[in-house]
């Protein structure tokens, strides 16, 4: 059997796109998320698909789009396509759109595996891991599992934050980006104490040529973003190092990054991934009036993926979290994570002088609660018993409700009891 993938095109042929009215946002968010989630382009179906939705008063159009096809830069050529097209019709034009053909990238990809260039990028990231790289760890995993079921977390950026950012950025001549990847950077240092180096996934566009920023399709890919930090590094040293880091990946981007994870399993019998974490920061704008969603397909191959965007021209940020479920049980852990990152960015626009091992990435409120809400513990309680006797009495009152979590295992008043009962036994038995 030939196990060869393979994908089949076909001559261009017009389509019947159905139409669906909802009654209320409630009724369609619930729609979009089934339909992200459905699985789209296996075997010889089409890797796209395409409806009309009515929302009560307002109407727009629910595109799922194969990975395989597409990437973020297309959806934001589509959005502006589509409103130049019904502008046109509008007027009384018609349409001509002039967009570059994929087949041209398809075949520059082809040449590229065959020049001097490719072997230029191969001879660079092999020099860059010639030594065993450190796991960067986002969160102990308590069990090894292969599950890459997620679910997402959308925080909006305050205004004031946003504001602060943007001056910021102004005023010492960094990329927003640059900014949001050096507080990642120095938040993963500090909770990953035994390490020397950070590193975290960073989509590239490629689309290194004017024509292909006009063409969908799936150019975008992934490079591991690898920094040697020292505790001694302040936020405006270490945003010198991304800035830098930036050019010599932008220069070998094209250089898949499964070649580079097969020469460390070869090299250095390398297992797993060599980031925990992958930062997004999407640029790519809509510029026109409609307002855009973007729904999670309900599985992320990486534990941790932030993207931070502007794509509808807002005055804030939108933080999205894809997260993987077995890693992170509650979705209180990733949103404080988001705001501890939000403490760490604080921190930087205020005074980028700061070192790294001076950085607090406890918000204050988190710490009110672990110092001291957590530690409020006085309650009064029988004075004639002890604490067995009280413990056993709760047992007895709620079997089945949780007593103690350890190490992400829920353990009920039941089973502790039973526990401690299995403990007593074996004790006496010691005299």
């Amino acid at each position: 059997m030939d196990d060869d993938i393979k994908q089949y095109v076909k001559e261009y042929s017009y389509i019947n796109i159905p139409i669906h009215k909802f009654e209320d946002r409630k009724e369609f968010e619930h729609y979009a998320e089934m339909r992200a989630s459905d699985p789209i382009g296996l075997g010889e179906h089409e890797m796209y698909r395409i409806e009309i939705v009515y929302i009560g008063e307002e109407q727009g159009v629910l595109a799922v789009l194969s990975h395989l096809v597409s990437d973020a830069w297309t959806f934001s050529l589509i959005v502006k396509e589509v409103e130049e097209v019904y502008q046109k019709l509008l007027e009384g034009n018609e349409d001509n759109l002039s967009g570059a053909d994929y087949i041209n990238y398809v075949q520059s990809e082809a040449d590229y595996y065959h020049s001097v260039r490719y072997e230029k990028d191969e001879e660079y990231w092999q020099k860059k891991y010639a030594a065993k790289p450190e796991n960067t760890s986002i969160k102990i995993k308590a069990v090894t599992t292969d599950s890459i079921a997620a679910k997402r977390l959308v925080k909006q950026v305050s205004k004031e934050l946003t504001e602060k950012i943007q001056n910021y950025c102004v005023t010492a001549n960094i990329t927003e980006a640059v900014l949001l990847e050096t507080a990642l950077h120095c938040y993963l240092y500090r909770i990953n104490p035994d390490n020397q180096t950070v590193t975290v996934g960073i989509p590239v566009l490629n689309r290194t040529k004017a024509n292909e920023k006009k063409t969908a399709g799936m150019f975008i890919s992934t490079v591991p973003l690898t920094l040697r930090i020292d505790e001694k590094d302040s936020f405006k040293t270490l945003a010198e190092k991304i800035t830098e880091e930036h050019f010599e990946l932008f220069r070998h981007q094209k250089y898949p990054y499964s070649m580079t994870l097969k020469y460390l399993r070869e090299r250095h019998c390398f297992e797993g991934n060599l980031y925990d974490v992958m930062f997004s920061f999407q640029n790519a704008r809509t510029n026109t009036a409609s307002t855009t969603e973007w729904y999670c397909n309900g599985y992320s191959e990486v534990p941790f993926v932030l993207h931070v965007d502007n794509r509808d021209s807002s005055n804030t940020y939108t933080m999205t979290v894809d997260y993987q479920v077995e890693l992170f049980r509650k979705e209180e852990e990733v949103r404080n994570i988001l705001e501890r990152l939000e403490y760490v960015i604080e921190q930087m626009v205020e005074n980028d002088r700061t070192n790294v091992k001076d950085v607090s990435i406890i918000p204050p409120k988190e710490k009110q609660r672990i110092l001291y809400d957590f530690n409020h513990t006085k309650v009064d309680y029988p004075k004639d018993k002890c604490v067995h006797e009280l413990f056993m009495e709760q047992a007895q009152k709620t079997p089945d409700a949780i007593a103690v979590v350890f190490e992400e295992k829920e353990i009920t008043y039941r089973e502790l009891d039973e526990m401690s009962n299995v403990l007593a036994h074996l004790l006496r038995e010691k005299g």
